[in-house]
């Protein structure tokens, strides 16, 4: 059975309320710490094959040029959390949640930016299955958000979305993460009393409502629409989705810079708790909520096929290369 036909025209969560949730937490000073055992993922050199040739002192060369990493770079993954509904006997697959969106962010801490990646969840790569006791049963190259599902705690799923997109970024390395559930949508949009946008493009196929420039005010319910809803039987239609959800992450950035009072983002905390698991440092936060953030935010290189069961999303291993160089390495001056 096809994952995305759980509803035939919408579908997942986007990390509009992690942020929201990040940046309101930022001003107050809140840390985000409920992972307890999360394993890091260390920064590796790329093996070979990766790039043109590494060499033992960490480094790599890349169409002639040498690189080092670009020690200033920390990076934190959001996830944005559904529900499975596929199972497969005797392993995890579908039987738990899944990270439907998937947004990192690189903060660069000498610059003061931040650059956003959003990954699409249906882009392939290897994921590792796991079976009710924990053991490894196969590795295989799935969608990524099905590596969500073989966790046996959010803890331990959040750890596995590191290492799969660590390893899908040629061993890139992933500092810190944050998921929120879906139940968190409807009660924290509701809590601050709903969001106010001015749709940039059509968006009438959602609601008759969403006309190019029209400016209106979602509330939870109407949020969770507007960021979950996808076409299934459109080929690529989660390229649209991630787009919208794209822009709707830069349009809060602006409006949270400027806004709350120490009482509303106080009861916001208290809303949004049980909906939030994270090894995100207080620090990290205040970060993310002072950077200055890329307003182009740029999605793996690659495209979307028609598979056998849902749509799958290849990348471009060369343009992708040249992106994790340019993101997280820096030039060596000879």
């Amino acid at each position: 059975m096809n994952p995305d036909n759980r509803s035939n025209k919408s579908k997942t969560l986007i990390p509009i309320i992690i942020i929201l949730v990040v940046l309101l937490a930022a001003g107050a000073g809140f840390a985000v710490a409920k992972l307890g055992h999360q394993e890091s993922v260390a920064p590796e050199t790329p093996e070979g094959g990766s790039y043109d040739n590494t060499v033992d002192d960490g480094t790599i060369e890349y169409k002639g040029q040498k690189y080092k990493l670009n020690r200033d770079i920390e990076t934190v993954l959001f996830l944005g959390v559904d529900y499975g509904s596929e199972e497969e006997e005797g392993t995890r697959i579908g039987t738990g949640q899944r990270a439907d969106a998937i947004f990192l962010f690189a903060l660069d801490n000498r610059d003061k930016t931040a650059r956003v990646i959003p990954i699409s969840r249906d882009t392939m790569t290897m994921v590792d299955a796991y079976d009710d006791k924990g053991n490894l049963a196969y590795s295989r190259e799935m969608q990524i958000t099905l590596q969500y599902s073989f966790g046996d705690s959010p803890g331990r799923s959040c750890y596995l979305m590191k290492k799969a997109v660590s390893n899908l970024l040629y061993n890139a390395k992933i500092d810190s993460c944050l998921s929120i559930t879906l139940e968190g949508v409807n009660t924290i949009v509701d809590k601050i009393g709903g969001l106010e946008l001015t749709m940039p493009e059509d968006y009438t196929y959602i609601d008759p409502r969403y006309e190019a420039g029209a400016t209106v005010t979602l509330d939870g319910p109407e949020t969770e629409r507007f960021i979950r809803y996808r076409d299934t039987d459109v080929t690529g239609s989660n390229t649209d989705r991630v787009k919208r959800q794209s822009w709707l992450i830069g349009e809060l950035f602006k409006k949270l810079k400027a806004a709350g009072s120490s009482d509303m983002i106080e009861n916001l905390m208290d809303a949004a708790d049980e909906y939030i698991e994270s090894d995100v440092s207080g620090e990290t936060l205040k970060k993310i909520s002072g950077y200055a953030m890329d307003q182009e935010m740029t999605g793996l290189p690659g495209e979307v096929i028609e598979g056998e069961l849902h749509d799958e999303f290849h990348v471009d291993e060369e343009a992708l290369k040249a992106m994790v160089v340019d993101v997280f390495y820096v030039p060596v001056k000879e």
